[in-house]
């Protein structure tokens, strides 16, 4: 009976049969896939997406993600297949443990929000041993699970098998909907609005570049800096200028405090339901009517309806879709990602190359998805492509003499962060939060490469240079424990460097109505900007001058 026993084929003992374990094999490759079944879906369901981004999933994607289930499916099947028919009953006693080991790397997801708490837990035990000491131990504990894993392997392993099983109908929605999504799509998103034409004449007397580096901290800049840290370009400009020790941005939010900043009014951005256009509504006045953006009395209006040329260079939103009016001359790039989360990076990068591109694209974001790279993410190498695509265009438009105001809303300090300030390349590995300190030193270069063109092409001497934040590093408690309200403001004058410090509190929103005044010749000097701020520092809002 025994010896009956031990001739049996070893797939009697387990998943019988070739149609279970195809079945079993492409709902676990399903699973695997959901992060990016729901990136790639929320792209047509929200319509706003399809504003802020340049590029949405065409049928091309659907079927790339369809092909790399199959492919993946595939590969499984086809091991436990060959499992099956070469190794006996003992050696395929480690084919079930090699399943639910790959059952297991969708919970994998869930270390991002692990390591999120434990660099909240402020215990001297969680700060002494670090996220990784902790995660260590949690690891250390799970070790004696091991054992009874062991031990009940084919009873896991059937559970494991009847729960793809029982999950297995979902391939039927997910590639039903994504064959849905081929019949009815509609195409790419709008291209960007025409721009206005150049306004004839000669450049003008003096002309202002507004550069707004986006989530840059001003303790971490100018109070409790790393000493590995060096930004020579930003403490020369420290010297020359209008240095405010007090300035706060007008919100913590950059679709908050964008809008306020170049409008001078607290608003709220947001995306109407059809995905047409950026609305801006009052912030605290429910009963405003929400108003298109670009119909709004923005600084870059106002300036154009003086008779200057106007420029920009921008990242986050569609600016050139949403105030192309009174630009002569507009660039912008969306985010590397649809949101902030654990599947950030499946849809990033991917979408300009070719269907086995995006299959393989699609396939190696299982890694990056479950934190389990090496190297960059396809998120930060986006963002390392998109910092060189828009300094290139920013040399262009801040060394451009015929343009009269010049902003610049840069992607850095913020998140990710592929700059290695101590390689000075694009090759940093994206780590949280110490990444930040990176992006600090990209920032500095960043402003030492503009500061040379321009006065290479000899526009420094007629340029006022106004560079701050939308809002602080929001998340600087993880990184040292502390968190100050403030932003950088340092404002310079062209000519013989005048340096200043203004020590009393205001807020930034009051920036566009500043240049406004600097263009119309009324604030020409450090002297004239500190008394400028010191009439208006009071104000609750500064809004420009209407410009249509």
């Amino acid at each position: 009976m025994q010896q009956a026993e031990e001739k049996q084929p070893p797939e009697k003992h387990l998943l019988a049969g070739w149609r279970r374990d195809a079945v079993v094999c492409l709902s676990l490759a399903n699973v695997f896939f959901t992060p990016g079944w729901e990136d790639l879906f929320s792209y047509r369901r929200m319509a706003d997406l399809e504003l802020i981004r340049k590029t949405i999933p065409s049928p091309v994607d659907d079927a790339a993600v369809m092909m790399a289930v199959l492919l993946l499916a595939g590969l499984v099947f086809g091991a436990v297949r060959l499992a099956r028919r070469h190794l006996g009953d003992r050696g395929f006693l480690a084919v079930p443990l090699a399943a639910l080991a790959l059952a297991a790397i969708p919970i994998g997801a869930q270390r991002w929000n692990v390591e999120g708490l434990v660099l909240r837990l402020k215990s001297p035990v969680v700060t002494w041993m670090g996220y990784r000491g902790v995660l260590f131990l949690i690891a250390l504990a799970c070790v004696p699970l091991l054992w009874p894993i062991w031990k009940y392997q084919r009873r896991i392993a059937a559970v494991v098998s009847a729960s793809l099983v029982v999950l297995s109908p979902f391939c039927l929605l997910t590639f039903g909907h994504a064959a849905w999504e081929m019949a009815t799509y509609r195409g790419q998103p709008n291209p960007d609005g025409p721009l206005a034409p150049r306004l004839a004449g000669a450049p003008p007397p003096v002309r202002v570049v507004w550069i707004i580096f986006d989530e840059w901290d001003y303790r971490l800049t100018f109070v409790d800096r790393r000493a590995s840290l060096s930004m020579p370009q930003i403490d020369r400009l420290r010297g020359e200028s209008l240095f405010a020790t007090a300035a706060k941005s007008p919100f913590m939010e950059t679709d908050q405090s964008l809008p306020s900043l170049i409008t001078g009014r607290r608003l709220q951005g947001s995306v109407d339901a059809s995905g047409s256009t950026v609305f801006v509504t009052p912030v605290g006045n429910r009963e405003a009517k929400p108003l298109p953006w670009k119909e709004s009395s923005t600084i870059f209006a106002s300036v154009r309806e003086s008779g200057f040329n106007v420029g920009l260079t921008g990242w986050y939103f569609p600016y050139c879709r949403i105030m192309n009016g009174p630009l002569s001359e507009c660039a912008w790039w969306p985010m590397p990602s649809v949101r902030d989360g654990i599947n950030e990076n499946y849809l990033a990068g991917w979408m300009e190359t070719g269907f086995w591109g995006r299959v393989g694209g699609y396939t190696m974001s299982l890694l990056e998805t479950y934190h389990l790279h090496s190297g960059q993410s396809s998120a930060a190498r986006y963002k390392a492509r998109l910092c060189l695509e828009f300094m290139a265009e920013s040399k262009k438009q801040v060394a451009d003499p015929a343009l009269g105001l010049v902003f610049l809303h840069v992607p850095v300090p913020h998140n990710p962060h592929p700059y290695n300030r101590f390689t000075g390349r694009m090759d940093g590995s994206d780590r949280y939060p110490t990444g930040y300190i990176d992006s600090l030193a990209l920032t500095d270069r960043m402003m030492g490469e503009l500061r040379t063109v321009m006065e290479s092409h000899g526009t420094w001497d007629h340029t006022v240079l106004l560079i701050s934040a939308d809002h602080p590093f929001r998340w600087s408690r993880d990184l040292d424990g502390k968190f100050d309200r403030r932003v950088p403001f340092l404002l310079r004058f062209p000519g013989r460097p005048a340096a200043a410090v203004y020590a009393p509190e205001f807020d930034t929103i009051l920036s566009a109505n500043l240049i406004y005044a600097i263009l119309h010749g009324s604030v020409a000097t450090v002297s004239d900007a500190a008394d400028w701020i010191d009439r208006h520092r009071g104000e609750r809002e500064s809004p420009v001058p209407p410009g249509n």
